[in-house]
């Protein structure tokens, strides 16, 4: 058994989550800064406004880098395990055998600024929840990387025997289906009969 891949994000999403936050501060400030132009409200209320809205956006640019350096993914022979968080850390473990489908997703700022994808797994087990299992964000090679997942999906299932089971359990029962049918037909002659 071979050591897990280590996958980190690349150092553009810790750029994304900066400027992705900006962004959505901005648009949310904006209609803000517009009051101040009304004069019964003045620039003092805009000010206290910017200022208040600065007291979460601080503490959440600083622990930025703490939140990016928790991110890594272990791509092992038999599950994939995703950890995060700073305060809350979160440590989600999939296993090849429930993984169903593998998903790329890339927003506008990941395809025209930041040149990155996510890759969402999808598992058997998730009907409860809206979204992914898990989320690999962040990666510069999501496609190299889907891949290698893909490949080592396939690996398993041949270790493990997935398909060839099914297939000898079902030629095993071929001779009991028959005689099922048999005993079917012989009650079917028996009702005509009476």
């Amino acid at each position: 058994m071979s050591a897990p891949k280590i996958v980190k994000p690349h150092p553009r999403y810790l750029t994304k989550l900066y400027i992705s936050t900006l962004v959505i501060a901005g648009l949310f400030v904006l209609p803000w800064i517009l009051l101040g132009l009304i004069p019964e409200l003045g620039w003092a209320y805009v000010l206290i406004f910017v200022l208040a809205n600065a007291l979460w956006m601080v503490p959440t640019f600083l622990l930025f880098p703490l939140y990016f350096k928790s991110i890594h993914y272990e791509i092992g022979e038999s599950e994939l395990i995703a950890h995060q968080g700073i305060l809350t850390q979160s440590v989600k473990t999939v296993p090849y055998r429930t993984i169903t489908d593998l998903e790329v997703k890339r927003g506008p700022l990941d395809r025209w600024l930041f040149n990155l994808g996510s890759l969402e797994v999808q598992t058997a087990g998730q009907s409860a929840q809206a979204g992914a299992e898990v989320r690999l964000v962040g990666l510069a090679d999501w496609s190299a990387l889907r891949a290698e997942i893909v490949e080592r999906l396939r690996a398993y299932r041949a270790s493990s025997g997935t398909g060839a089971e099914v297939e000898a359990k079902a030629g095993g029962d071929t001779e009991l289906l028959r005689q099922i049918l048999a005993e079917i037909k012989g009650l079917r002659e028996d009702v005509r009969e009476e």
